[in-house]
């Protein structure tokens, strides 16, 4: 016990610093008459789509006032906030500065923005694909594409995405979302198959050792053909 107790101690005050240290976010969303606006979702972290719901499940109050304690605000920060129909949204980036005042969030009508990934290689599918989405130029959530065509609601502003595919090369796209909620036809949106997907299922390629140990450094994957191969792969980023 005398070597574990002072960990817990220690760990105990860390958390209690992190507590203390946590920036908190304070405002209200008003519709357009200045009006706030009660039981709006709001949060900095989404999963948008057919269901878009905030991580934080904050809502806000009677009068449409909110606070969000982010105990790692590295700004710029997003905040997304809608209505529970999705109908009515609004986005603002928060900075150092501007976290300092009160916030407001101004609803106006969202639209819908859809778009369909397609890659240039028939055997290789986007189905999957990881659309991490910014408001300006803060990061404000993700949608999971199960299927290559997706669409999301979105209030206006300057939007703009970015994917990841563990088989495709990334893609980013930035526009904007109008005001008056018309919606947005991004169309097919290509994206490129990466080295390692053009590979799969077909031969390992011919490589150039430096040094070897037990085989001669002239070998090749095809030497080994016809039995187990494990290659291993490592490096520093």
């Amino acid at each position: 016990m005398r070597w574990f107790l002072p960990v817990l101690v220690l760990s105990a005050a860390a958390l209690a610093v992190r507590a203390e240290e946590a920036t908190v976010l304070r405002g209200r969303v008003v519709d357009a008459d200045a009006r706030g606006v009660a039981g709006v979702d709001i949060g900095d972290n989404w999963q948008l789509g057919p269901d878009s719901r905030p991580y934080s499940g904050l809502r806000t109050g009677e009068d449409g006032s909110f606070e969000i304690a982010l105990r790692y605000f590295r700004p710029p920060v997003a905040l997304l906030a809608m209505d529970a129909k999705r109908e009515r949204g609004a986005a603002v980036v928060v900075t150092a500065e501007s976290a300092k005042e009160p916030l407001v969030l101004v609803l106006a009508p969202t639209a819908e923005v859809k778009g369909e990934l397609a890659c240039e290689d028939p055997e290789v599918s986007p189905v999957g694909s990881s659309v991490q989405w910014q408001f300006g130029k803060a990061r404000i959530g993700n949608l999971h594409a199960t299927s290559a065509a997706w669409s999301v609601r979105l209030p206006p502003g300057p939007w703009g995405f970015w994917t990841y595919h563990p088989d495709t090369a990334p893609l980013s796209k930035s526009f904007d979302v109008p005001a008056d909620g018309t919606a947005l036809d991004l169309g097919k949106l290509p994206v490129a198959p990466n080295a390692l997907a053009t590979l799969r299922g077909k031969p390992f390629p011919d490589w150039k050792v430096s040094d070897a140990r037990g085989v001669d450094k002239s070998v090749q994957p095809s030497s080994y053909k016809g039995k187990w191969l494990l290659v291993e792969f490592w490096g520093f980023w």
